[in-house]
């Protein structure tokens, strides 16, 4: 199957399918002048170019209708459809026509993408307005730079850390109470706290990033959350995959933060690596 990449407004695109290429180009998405490539070509050509320098018409989608007949004032009952069945022509896409019989027009097919039950003929053109940042029903996604995430890091450090602190302390003080109970236990009280460390960090790093919110405290202060490339939610695991890339992020100096001032997609190293993004509520 050939993939095509196509460029448009300092933006690649792609890859996508040879029909693919031929509907962007009929609802002008792809324009006579457009760069285009694939596998093979030396270089990037216009849309014009490839077709050898006449844009192809694509067909008129048509449908064979049968004429009626009037029945006769003697003519016997006619028999049901499924009995005597008309042929029709069913128009799928404006590219391909497939025979059928019957009287009525079935329903297009449908799948369904998270809470989103979308015609599968248009299934490629989600994906790759997902791929451009708009998702089906054309909602513009406006990620959120390093800065404004600069910010939102700090704040959620800042409550984190009182967090943990009030946290450590109360069991500090539980622990000092019950001390002569405890004392055929003590072992275990690093384990104690070492469990107790661990769910703060689930309950405020992990959790909130895959309920409803989508954002830690400090990213929904400012208006912000995270999602998947596809624009659904995080997962469990993609949520504790991110956090613990959090440390790749923060080796040789930071780098990986600032990778959010850099990239195209104003992604940082743990968002590569979880292929997710941050954007505007």
């Amino acid at each position: 199957m050939d993939e095509w990449y196509y460029a448009a407004d300092n933006t690649r695109y792609g890859p996508i399918t040879g029909d693919l290429v031929q509907l962007h180009a009929t609802r002008g998405v792809i324009t006579p002048e457009t760069p285009m490539w694939r596998t093979g070509m030396l270089e990037w050509q216009t849309y014009l170019q490839l077709c050898g320098g006449q844009v192809p018409t694509p067909p008129t989608p048509e449908v064979a209708l049968v004429p009626k007949e009037e029945p006769a004032a003697t003519a016997p009952k006619e028999e049901p459809a499924a009995n005597n069945p008309l042929p029709v022509s069913v128009v799928v896409t404006p590219f391909t026509t497939v025979s059928g019989v019957g009287k009525s027009k079935p329903k297009p097919a449908t799948f369904e993408y998270g809470e989103l039950k979308l015609k599968e003929a248009d299934k490629e053109l989600y994906v790759q307005g997902v791929l451009a940042g708009t998702d089906s029903i054309g909602k513009e996604w406006v990620l959120a730079g390093f800065w404004i995430r600069f910010a939102a890091t700090i704040i959620d450090l800042v409550l984190f850390t009182v967090a943990f602190m009030g946290a450590m302390f109360l069991m500090t003080m539980i622990m000092g109470m019950l001390a002569p109970s405890l004392a055929p236990v003590v072992v275990l009280i690093p384990f104690i706290f070492a469990v107790a460390q661990l769910g703060l960090i689930y309950w405020y790093w992990i959790w909130p990033l895959t309920n409803s919110r989508q954002s830690t405290h400090g990213k929904c202060m400012l208006g912000l959350r995270v999602i998947r490339a596809d624009g659904s939610n995080l997962t469990l695991g993609t949520a504790i995959g991110r956090f613990l890339a959090y440390s790749v992020s923060s080796a040789l100096l930071y780098l990986g933060f600032v990778s959010a001032g850099i990239d195209r997609e104003k992604r940082t190293f743990h968002d590569i690596m979880c292929n997710t993004r941050v954007i505007y509520n």
